[in-house]
């Protein structure tokens, strides 16, 4: 766990140069490329401050303007929106959509993630504890694999024994659910309420408990 918190601390780090960077070279080549690599650490508001200095050409850079409309899909699923439904294979070989789970449960978190991601096995033991604790009328999760391969993806589920609800189209980073909610790295969680509003992203287990449990209060 510290080690996860230190290696934490050294990507803010390293983000927080590539940001200075990217905004003192912003039209150059390697301005542009240092961005190009490291945006995905980067809030929505960052990022518009750096796109807001680039030039006409600077724009027209293919992975640039493909970065320009994932801000636009961040907009319309920023916290406070209502969520965006996507429909996905399951594991046995029918289909599961988001909006199928939403209002069902006092919340829904929606986790991204795949076989491969390091991170995401290291925060899994977590979420499992997590969802152990809340499962039932007070929360259910959605797991969307950003696997391409279904052996891979049956075998960290099994290995892990990962009971929450599963899906995937195996398109690996193009996911029809990740490009739904423009997700360029993971682990990656959206938190969704019965109303079906995002009330939080890429929250660590500590504040969604928190706000779990601020909610539940208020009813």
């Amino acid at each position: 766990m510290a080690f996860a918190k230190e290696l934490e601390k050294l990507n803010q780090k390293e983000v927080s140069i590539d940001k200075k960077f990217s905004t003192e070279h912003v039209n150059t080549l390697v301005g542009t490329h240092v961005f190009m690599n490291s945006f995905y650490g980067m809030n929505l508001a960052e990022k518009e401050a750096i796109i807001g200095l680039m030039n006409a050409e600077t724009k027209n850079v293919k992975r640039i303007q493909e970065i320009m409309a994932d801000m636009e899909v961040e907009k319309k699923v920023a916290v406070g929106q209502q969520f965006t439904d996507f429909k996905l294979p399951t594991l046995t070989g029918g289909t599961l959509a988001l909006s199928d789970l939403v209002g069902k449960t006092d919340y829904v978190l929606v986790d991204f993630w795949a076989s491969w991601c390091g991170p995401c096995m290291q925060f899994l033991p977590e979420l499992q504890a997590f969802y152990a604790k809340y499962k039932g009328t007070k929360l259910e999760i959605l797991g969307v694999s950003l696997d391409d391969s279904k052996e891979a993806w049956i075998g960290a589920v099994e290995n892990h024994n990962i009971a929450w609800k599963l899906v995937s189209d195996l398109k690996g980073r193009k996911c029809e659910g990740s490009r739904a909610y423009a997700v360029n790295s993971i682990p990656s969680t959206v938190l969704i309420d019965k109303s079906g509003k995002i009330i939080g992203k890429n929250l660590s287990i500590p504040e969604m408990e928190k706000l779990l449990n601020e909610k539940g209060d208020k009813k």
